[in-house]
């Protein structure tokens, strides 16, 4: 700065104006970007709170999402539930009907047996009554006295 006080008064004088200008051309910019950067911090501040909101909403439909696959999965081992018994009855009727196959077969064989029984009984009826006619004439032929 020493140079300065060496120059004669008006080189000073159009130095200092010089110089003024320089320095409101400087403020003007440093105004422009400071209304620039409390623009860009406004945006940045509105871009926040959007993400905030999106971030709130995605948590919700987060948990939403999360109740649902609950649902989901109770209802499933609700379902497995069901037809593990649903199996189970298929197994104890299964066994019930071979139970019952079994027992109409003794029934159809103890049939078939009284049936055949039935056949003896009714011919060893008829050979008795043959016998029992055959003895009556045999005993017919015989005279009792009496007394």
């Amino acid at each position: 700065m020493s140079w300065f006080l060496h120059l004669p008064i008006r080189a000073k004088l159009l130095s200092s104006f010089v110089l003024i200008a320089m320095i409101t051309a400087l403020a003007s910019e440093v105004r422009a970007l400071a209304g620039k950067s409390a623009d860009a911090a406004g945006d940045i501040k509105q871009l926040i709170e959007e993400t905030v909101n999106r971030v709130s909403e995605g948590t919700q439909l987060v948990d939403r999402v999360s109740v649902s696959l609950s649902t989901i999965h109770q209802e499933t081992q609700r379902l497995r539930d069901t037809m593990g018994r649903i199996s189970q009855a298929t197994e104890a009727q299964t066994q019930s009907a071979q139970s019952v196959a079994t027992v109409i077969h003794h029934i159809d064989h103890a049939t078939q047996q009284n049936a055949a029984l039935v056949e003896e009984i009714s011919a060893n009826a008829q050979g008795l009554q043959q016998q029992a006619e055959e003895t009556l004439m045999a005993v017919g032929r015989f005279h009792f006295s009496k007394g």
